[in-house]
Parts: C-alpha cells; sequence; structure tokens
C-alpha cells in the first residue's frame, strides 16, 4: 500500500520553524554530530534562563542523567512573559471550549493578568516557593492560571478536578501536605480564593475560611494584578 504525500506550498514552507527537509536534515545532522551543543544552543535560543547554565549534561550517574543543573528558570515567565516581550500580548493564547458549546478566548496578556492576580493572592496568605498548593476545579482557563501562578511563585501544584467529592479533596490534602487551597465558585462574580487548609471536619471546614479571603484576592491583587511582582 503506497502513501499519499501531500507537499506544503512554498509560502507556507518559507514561513514554517523548519523551512522543509533540509532544514530538518540539518537538525538531525547537528544533533547527532554534537548532541550536547545542540541542546545547549535550542536552550538559549527558546528559553528565558534567570540563572544561566554553565554545565549542559551530567553523565557521571548514568543511567541518571542530569541536563542543564545549574541553570534556574520560571516556567509561567517562559509561557506568558517571553510571548509577550516578543510583541505577542494581544494574540491568543488559549481556546477554551465548554461541554456546552461556549468558546472563550484569552490573549498571553489577559492570561499574565489573570495569573498576577491568582500569584499575588496567593502570596498575600503566605505561600511560598516550595509550598503546595490544592487547586480544586473544573477544566477551565481559570485552572490553567492557578497553575501558572502556583509556577510564577515556585509553589507546587496538586489538580483536584472539581466534580470529585469533599472527601477525595480531604484525602489529597492530607497526602500532599498542602498548606492551600484554590478553588473558584459557580457565582460570575466570585474570584480566585486560596485558603489554609482545615481539613478535619470536611467540606465545612475545608471551605469555611473562604469568605473572609475573599475581598482579599478580589480587591487588594487586582490593583496589582499587571505588575510583575508576582515572580518567585
Amino acid at each position: 500500500m503506497s502513501a499519499t504525500i501531500y507537499q506544503p506550498s512554498a509560502d507556507f514552507v518559507k514561513n514554517a520553524h523548519i523551512s522543509g527537509m533540509p532544514a530538518y536534515q540539518a537538525l538531525c545532522k547537528e544533533a547527532e554530530t554534537d548532541y550536547e551543543g545542540y541542546w545547549a544552543r535550542l536552550a538559549k535560543e527558546l528559553i528565558t534562563w534567570k540563572t544561566p547554565f554553565t554545565k549542559v549534561l551530567d553523565e557521571s550517574k548514568a543511567p541518571f542523567f542530569k541536563w542543564f543543573e545549574d541553570g534556574t528558570l520560571n516556567a509561567s515567565y517562559n509561557c506568558l512573559d517571553r510571548n509577550i516581550e516578543k510583541g505577542l500580548g494581544n494574540k491568543t493564547a488559549l481556546i477554551f471550549e465548554a461541554d456546552g458549546g461556549e468558546v472563550t478566548r484569552i490573549t498571553y496578556s489577559e492570561l499574565l493578568a489573570k495569573t498576577c492576580q491568582i500569584a499575588n493572592g496567593l502570596k498575600s496568605i503566605g505561600i511560598q516557593k516550595g509550598d503546595r498548593v490544592v487547586i480544586y476545579i473544573s477544566m477551565s482557563i481559570d485552572g490553567v492560571a492557578a497553575m501558572q501562578a502556583c509556577a510564577r511563585i515556585g509553589a507546587t501544584h496538586s489538580v483536584v478536578f472539581g466534580g470529585f467529592s469533599a472527601q477525595s479533596l480531604r484525602d489529597r490534602i492530607e497526602d500532599t501536605g498542602a498548606k492551600a487551597v484554590s478553588h473558584h465558585g459557580r457565582s460570575p462574580n466570585s474570584r480566585w480564593q486560596a485558603v489554609a487548609p482545615q481539613i478535619h471536619c470536611g467540606r465545612s471546614a475545608v471551605f469555611g475560611r473562604l469568605r473572609q479571603h475573599q475581598e482579599r484576592l478580589g480587591g487588594q491583587t487586582q490593583r496589582r494584578r499587571c505588575g510583575h511582582d508576582c515572580g518567585p
């Protein structure tokens, strides 16, 4: 059985990141010839480093390998700020289609603003680098923003699907040792809220402190959300 090959147009090839088979073959040859140099070049070109790496690969304890071990970066910065700095702030970052068919689009700039709002809210209640945060939500753009916010301040996140029971949430809070729960209410006016979890009394205790944090996250941090003071 023969396969049909559809060649792209010349204009498409010209504007592609890898412009045709010759360019692809050149990349393969570069990687085969000097794989450390190949990955080092791409890491410098495609990633913004907070602390540039000086060592590409540590093979001393093979088969356990370490890549760029002395370099540091912020994943959220590379997802959002880097694209905005390239002039793509008004470009659509995410397209979300809900179960009912409703489609929501959000740009890189809008997603950064939402991410910083949540990140500042988490910091305002004491969440720091290395802390664990449970994100209790259904699939949505807000869920992505919450994950970005945790990455931005160096907190580890654990996502619990919003349809899970209170007991399932409690179990995951206990297992992870989470210091905060972030969730989004159903009201269109509700905002992200982060709480220090109280898990001994089930659902009412887990969410018992939401109200007292609502204004802090919805008011104060809203004014700061477009700043870049939300990083680690």
